[in-house]
């Protein structure tokens, strides 16, 4: 025996606070829309089932503020005192709503049972299952359950029970004389079984009852047509049908005797003759097609190997080009060099020759007026060098 002694809600949907007291005892709620009485039975519910009493598991739990939003932090709770069989059995859930420093939103829940330490989920369903099978959970929790989520078989079986009855529908059949042949058709069929037999020949009864009209205008396209012949006429034409067959008969006896197996020799031979000569024409005229084609393909040929000699010359220009700008470039860099050298050298009036670079006389006393003729022909030289260099 079940019996519920107390529940209470903390910030559960729009109850911050509240204990429902009925020590086993039949309650009936009344009260205004809005004023809590589906959620108690919800969080009776959401204890027993993990759902609510239409067997939705996304529903909300926690008190919203004034836009409609989970109060953040806030953690809504319901413990269900319950008498089993005497003995009392605490259950408790917990939900809560928290954010992250990033803004991330995120929902946690806890369990407990008899005041002990949280407990995990499959460990508090444990719990339930002991008290309960899920299925008989869901019937005590959700009024709509048992027509819309109970499989109809379960519904019968249940509703047996229920009515004190239990009976097989072999034992019903027994017990009411025009259900005995029923038994007897089915045979070592279960009803159920013979009932989808009935069900599937009654199927294929339809199928072939759509195919009759179809039958039937067959049946009347090969009807033979009417005919004007009078009796002799019909008679005349019977008698040249027969005659046809007797000569056909007396053909193929002739043929199974072997009289006609020269005859058709003679024209299995002419046949083949007849083919070999065909096959000499197709090969005559695939290999002119074949010359045709080869003396087509000719000038494309020679067309293509004086396109190789070409490339072949072009990639032998290439290489000397190569060779030939790698000298160069050598060259280019020997000359820099030496230009290099060149410029790098200045007029210094202390490496004044004893004989004039100028006039071609003894340099004697070095005067200034020497120093600027010597560095005029220095630099005269060197713009000359330098420019014979590039």
């Amino acid at each position: 025996m079940i019996k519920l002694k107390e529940m209470t809600l903390k910030n559960f949907r729009g109850t911050k606070d509240f204990t429902l007291f009925l020590d086993g005892q039949d309650a009936d709620v009344f009260g205004d829309n809005g004023t809590g009485k589906t959620t108690l039975a919800t969080a009776f519910a959401w204890v027993m089932s993990d759902k609510d009493i239409s067997g939705k598991s996304d529903f909300n739990k926690n008190t919203l503020d004034e836009e409609g939003i989970n109060l953040c932090g806030v953690e809504a709770s319901v413990e269900v005192v319950l008498v089993l069989d005497g003995e009392e059995k605490k259950l408790k859930k917990t939900h809560k709503r928290s954010v992250s420093k990033r803004g991330k939103t995120s929902f946690s829940s806890a369990y407990y049972v008899d005041e002990g330490p949280a407990i995990l989920k499959k460990e508090f369903q444990a719990e339930l299952a002991k008290i309960a099978p899920p299925e008989a959970m869901r019937l005590l929790v959700d009024s709509t359950f048992f027509n819309n989520g109970y499989h109809w078989t379960e519904r019968k079986k249940l509703l047996l029970e229920v009515a004190g009855g239990g009976r097989t529908d072999e034992e019903v059949c027994k017990d009411n004389d025009e259900l005995k042949g029923l038994l007897k058709r089915a045979g070592s069929h279960t009803l159920d079984t013979y009932k989808k037999i009935i069900v599937e020949q009654q199927k294929t009864l339809e199928k072939e009852k759509t195919q009759i009209p179809i039958q039937i205008a067959t049946a009347e396209n090969l009807k033979p047509a009417p005919t004007n012949l009078t009796e002799k006429e019909l008679k005349q034409e019977i008698k040249e049908t027969e005659t046809g067959i007797k000569e056909t008969e007396t053909e193929k006896a002739r043929l199974l005797n072997g009289l006609g197996t020269a005859k058709l020799e003679k024209e299995i031979y002419e046949v083949r003759e007849e083919r070999g000569k065909i096959h000499a024409l197709f090969l005559k005229d695939l290999a002119m097609q074949c010359q045709k084609n080869e003396l087509e393909k000719l000038p494309l040929k020679e067309e293509i190997e004086r396109s190789k000699i070409k490339i072949q010359r072009g990639l032998e220009d290439q290489q000397d080009l190569k060779k030939d700008l790698s000298a160069i470039t050598g060259e280019i860099e020997n000359l820099r060099k030496v230009w290099r050298n060149i410029n790098s050298r200045s007029f210094e009036a202390e490496t004044i020759p004893e004989i004039c670079d100028y006039c071609g006389q003894a340099t004697g006393n070095v005067t200034e007026s020497l120093i600027e003729k010597q560095k005029t022909v220095f630099n005269q030289r060197k713009a000359n060098r330098l420019k014979g260099n590039n």
